[in-house]
């Protein structure tokens, strides 16, 4: 069992900020209430401090949006449509939402209600740990046993498994990522079955969410778990064709280093060039992560590098495809003590930049044209077999016998 915080006793931190009662001070003044919900008051109740807080209020949108503007504080209507609009002081960010209750959805966007009620905002929400509310005062409000599943490192979904998630189905990929980081044990089988049977729908949320999703699941540190059960399950196939190791995965999380969830990805498809030239099918990742994913499978590194050669290595792909690729090899088991050398290289080696430029081999009296990236290339090429040694100087001597 978890201990969890006496958050009477302990309040977090964000509760007490001047900026936060200004907050709850106008909602009480426009006759309304808020109170905390989700995750910051999850997270508190771990003694995490969460920068997302979250409130839930009795006032209409409209009335939020009045109450706040009279107030001086500035306030977005981030989705005026769902009830939710962002309060900004200082620093500080305050997501505001309507109490409200779920009409209809299509299983990717629901309609929805304006309630008073907070039990029925309550059950609309995904897990019972996540439907944790707390006053001001830090009375903790609990409709489906939240706290008692948090102490137990249970994650369940509220009432119906299958009903929240036809709801929004995107809830399948956040139980697999909430499992990593709260689930302790055997997984609910409920909830198990309810992704099981959302499967062949899986494909019809958009790749952007499930991207978000997805990588955020990668960042846990004890994501092997989750995936294999994606995997047993049928859910990482149809959110992500391939041949998955969860193998090598769980062996890149085991290694004495830190790694981030596009390296994690990378080996989870071990490294496969094809499959990361197709990634932007399943998902939506920025251009530079794309490139960066084909860079680190598009060649395998060799870990037999003497220290001049993985200086060469280094100034070629640059420090962070270097670092990628040193990963890859470790995951796949290569040896630790020399897979750690390439990364204190990495870490400790400034890569250098080639002291002349063909401004200065035009001052050399070379004419312009193909000719001077020509000799550049060469150049570069001397230096980099000299260990990057050759001075400006010394490569510029060599222009000149060559020209002679």
């Amino acid at each position: 069992m978890v201990k969890l915080h006496d958050l009477k006793k302990t309040p977090p931190p964000w509760i007490t900020y001047p900026e936060t009662k200004k907050v709850l001070e106008t909602l009480r003044m426009s006759g309304g209430e808020g109170r905390f919900v989700g995750g910051c008051v999850r997270d508190a109740l771990l003694g995490h401090i969460s920068d997302d807080i979250d409130i839930c209020t009795d006032l209409k949108p409209d009335a939020v949006m009045t109450a706040f503007g009279n107030a001086g504080v500035r306030v977005i209507p981030t989705g005026l449509k769902h009830g939710t609009v962002t309060a900004i002081l200082g620093t500080h960010k305050y997501e505001i939402t309507t109490l409200r209750v779920d009409v209809s959805t299509d299983g990717r966007h629901a309609e929805v209600e304006f309630t008073a009620n907070w039990q029925e905002d309550a059950a609309r929400r995904d897990f019972t740990i996540n439907a944790l509310y707390l006053t001001e005062e830090g009375e903790l409000l609990d409709y489906f046993d939240g706290i008692n599943d948090l102490q137990a490192g249970q994650l369940r979904f509220i009432g119906d498994a299958d009903a929240r998630i036809e709801e929004d189905r995107l809830r399948v990929l956040r139980y697999f990522r909430f499992f990593s980081r709260f689930h302790r044990g055997t997984p609910d089988p409920d909830a198990i079955a309810a992704c099981e049977n959302a499967v062949g729908k899986l494909g019809q949320l958009s790749s952007e969410r499930v991207t978000r999703e997805f990588m955020l699941l990668l960042e846990q540190r004890n994501s092997t778990d989750a995936l294999r059960l994606m995997e047993r399950s049928g859910v990482l196939q149809a959110v992500l064709p391939g041949n998955a190791s969860l193998k090598l995965y769980g062996k890149l999380l085991e290694l004495p280093t830190s790694s981030d969830a596009l390296q994690r990805l990378c080996v989870l498809y071990n490294g496969n060039l094809e499959w990361a030239k197709n990634i932007a099918t399943y998902l939506r990742l920025s251009t530079r992560f794309e490139a960066r994913l084909v860079l680190m499978c598009a060649e395998d590194l060799s870990l037999l590098l003497s220290t001049t050669e993985q200086k060469a290595e280094l100034y070629k792909l640059g420090c962070e495809v270097f670092k990628d690729r040193v990963l890859l090899a470790w995951g796949r088991g290569g040896h630790t003590a020399i897979c750690q050398s390439y990364l204190e290289l990495a870490e400790n080696w400034q890569i250098p930049k080639l002291p002349v430029s063909g401004k200065d081999l035009l001052a050399t009296g070379m004419k312009p044209g193909p000719v001077v990236g020509e000799n550049l290339k060469r150049l570069e090429k001397d230096w980099i077999a000299s260990d990057f040694l050759l001075s400006k100087d010394q490569l510029l001597v060599r222009i000149g016998s060559s020209n002679s």
